[in-house]
C-alpha cells in the first residue's frame, strides 16, 4: 500500500532588503546677478560708440579722398609722360632725316658728294 504523505507546506517569507541608495544632492544653481546700468551710463556708452562709429567713418572718407586725390596726381603725370613721349619721338623721326643730316654733313662739316670714279660698289656676293 502505498502511503501517503501528506506534508504541509510551509511559505517562506523571503524579504529582501533593498541597499539603500543615498538621494543625489540636488544641483544648485547659481544665478547670475545682472547689472542693471543706470540710464546716464548707458546713454554715455551709445554716445561714445555713436561718436566711435563717425569718426571711423570720417576717417575712412579721409583716406578714400586721399587716394583719389593720389589718383588723380599719377593720371595727370602719366597724360604728361604720355605727350612728352610723343614730343619725343617727333623730334627722333625730325633729327634722324637723311635731309637734314645731308644738309649738315655739306654745310657745317664740308664734306662733299664724291665723284663717280670714287664710288665703289659692294654686291651681294651671289
Amino acid at each position: 500500500m502505498n502511503k501517503m504523505v501528506a506534508a504541509k507546506k510551509e511559505s517562506m517569507n523571503y524579504q529582501f532588503q533593498r541597499p539603500t541608495i543615498a538621494p543625489a544632492p540636488k544641483e544648485t544653481t547659481v544665478k547670475a546677478k545682472r547689472t542693471v546700468l543706470s540710464p546716464v551710463i548707458s546713454t554715455g556708452l551709445l554716445v561714445a560708440f555713436l561718436v566711435a562709429v563717425g569718426v571711423f567713418i570720417i576717417y575712412r572718407a579721409s583716406i578714400i579722398t586721399s587716394a583719389n586725390s593720389e589718383l588723380l596726381a599719377l593720371k595727370n603725370e602719366y597724360t604728361q609722360t604720355v605727350e612728352e613721349q610723343k614730343h619725343l619721338r617727333l623730334e627722333v623721326a625730325r633729327l634722324s632725316a637723311l635731309t637734314r643730316i645731308e644738309q649738315i654733313a655739306i654745310n657745317e662739316i664740308g664734306l662733299k658728294s664724291p665723284n663717280p670714279e670714287q664710288m665703289i660698289f659692294v654686291g651681294s656676293g651671289n
